[in-house]
């Protein structure tokens, strides 16, 4: 009996009944806050667009279902139209809602004044369940005749959103150093050296998109004229493409690593050639080459993946240090290149998606492409760490020298 009322009385500080109860709550309340925020966000651009459209006669109902559409698309959940179905993320959209779920995984942790790592991980998850079940009642009640929502896809989408986010939200609290508290040393340098290349590879696309784009000037303000808005709805249009931007930049990643993209069925656009054929009339996609064989220079795109895979190998054997064995460098530098191709694979996924008509298809082959991203990062990377890591074994050779004298 006094068992029982001792731990029904635990202190706020422990992880008892209380604290259980205050998880939940600063959950609920955090994902709220995420939701409402990121709804808010859609209602602008949806509201601003509407604003400027001398045509629209939309009510507040529409504007909000289409606030909704956008929002679950943000998700990766795709919509059922008359015409076919649409699923493409605007990943720039995508990353401000992590961003602010990241925020309330934090600020969930905060509040319950959780401590260490499975308490910071348990209140920061706190936030996903409730977050997704919102998504998924927000996705049945957007239903309109013309466009059909999946509810359970949506559920599906938000909670793997939201469980990424938690961790990260959890680590951003901790701290990197007291998260990888623990963990081996080949797997803390594979992950650091991992994040590097990915993120040398995705700024190798975007520096290509942002080339080709200065080099289609002409064409980009063509296709800006052509496109009916001026003032305050050319500043809608610029707002979507500017959620579009990291979707280009993962396209432009997937040209450099040889495999290319689609835009439309029967497409391809990649450094072997390019097969186009219509494509919408957005700004943007001025970036795209001309239909034909690609130039000789294409080639040199290659170039950003191969700088990926010396960065990974260089990484790896520089934090495993010069006491290892030989070996050690160049086989956590391949475990490091299949990691990073299959979280590739997965960007391509979400970047890419379909749409009605002849634009089934759209974006970077997921499998293709990490296969690609994989070969590559191995192909220099191993060699790199290899030669990274004999140079640090003979520059200390001589110093043990000098200690052991």
């Amino acid at each position: 009996m006094t068992d029982t009322m001792t731990q029904t009385v635990a202190p706020d500080g422990e992880f008892g009944v209380r604290r259980r109860g205050s998880v939940i709550l600063a959950g609920v309340l955090a994902a709220c806050g995420a939701a409402a925020l990121g709804l808010l966000a859609c209602l602008s651009i949806v509201v601003l667009g509407w604003a400027t459209d001398p045509n629209s006669s939309s009510t507040s109902s529409a504007l909000l279902r289409s606030a909704g559409h956008l929002w679950l698309l943000a998700h990766g959940s795709p919509l059922e139209l008359a015409g076919g179905t649409v699923r493409l993320a605007p990943l720039g959209l995508t990353v401000a809602i992590g961003l602010l779920l990241v925020r309330a995984a934090h600020r969930a942790g905060r509040h319950t004044q959780s401590r260490g790592r499975q308490e910071a991980l348990v209140a920061a998850l706190s936030t996903a369940p409730p977050y997704a079940l919102l998504v998924a009642v927000l996705a049945s009640a957007v239903r309109t005749p013309g466009v059909s929502t999946h509810p359970s896809r949506a559920l599906v989408c938000a909670l793997a959103l939201s469980v990424a986010a938690s961790i990260a939200g959890a680590t951003r609290r901790l701290g990197w150093r007291e998260a990888t508290r623990g963990w081996p040393a080949p797997a803390t340098a594979a992950a650091v050296a991992g994040t590097a290349a990915l993120a040398t590879l995705l700024a190798t696309g975007a520096l290509l998109v942002a080339a080709s784009l200065v080099l289609d000037v002409s064409q980009v303000s063509v296709l800006s004229r052509s496109v009916q808005g001026a003032g305050a709805a050319g500043f809608a249009l610029l707002l979507v493409q500017v959620a579009l931007v990291p979707n280009a930049a993962v396209w432009g990643a997937a040209y450099a690593s040889g495999a290319g993209f689609a835009v439309g069925a029967g497409t391809s656009v990649g450094p072997a050639g390019v097969v186009l054929g219509p494509v919408p009339g957005l700004p943007m996609l001025a970036a795209l080459p001309v239909s034909g064989p690609a130039p000789a220079a294409a080639a040199l795109a290659i170039a950003g993946v191969l700088a990926a895979g010396v960065v990974a190998g260089v990484m790896v054997a520089r934090c495993l240090g010069p006491d290892v064995p030989r070996h050690a460098g160049p086989s956590w530098t391949a475990a490091t290149a299949l990691g990073v191709g299959l979280c590739f694979g997965l960007i391509c996924y979400l970047a890419g998606g379909e749409g009605p008509g002849r634009l089934s298809v759209l974006g970077p082959d997921p499998l293709t492409n990490g296969a690609a991203v994989a070969q590559w990062l191995a192909l220099t990377g191993v060699p790199a760490a290899w030669l990274t890591g004999w140079l640090q074994t003979r520059h200390s050779a001589p110093s043990r020298v000098r200690t052991a004298e």
